[in-house]
């Protein structure tokens, strides 16, 4: 892998058929901050996710453009290697609400 795009290329979004137009801006906002995430360096700073990590870690990891396309890339196919076929990953939207109309 030499950039994140290598993973986001390989993202697949599978829209499910939804009859509200909220639902499918949220779907889309959702998949644009997905990728953008996977395009950050170093672990992300949160208090919730911080303690996971070392301090050793997270400063090793600061500059590491690749370490959030890797974690992604592991959910997907149990490895940190590329798959040579060109595989795609297929990621489905399910939200956790209900939205409907008045």
């Amino acid at each position: 892998m030499k950039s994140p795009e290598d993973v986001i290329d390989r993202l697949v979004f599978q829209k499910l058929p939804e009859k509200c137009a909220v639902f499918a801006l949220v779907q889309e906002e959702f998949q644009e901050r997905l990728k953008n995430y996977v395009r950050g360096k170093g672990h992300v700073l949160h208090p919730e996710l911080t303690g996971h990590y070392t301090p050793e870690e997270i400063e090793r990891a600061r500059g590491d453009e690749l370490i959030r396309a890797r974690y992604l890339l592991l959910a997907f196919t149990a490895t940190v290697t590329l798959p040579i076929d060109r595989q795609k990953f297929k990621a489905r939207f399910l939200p956790l609400f209900s939205i409907t109309a008045p």
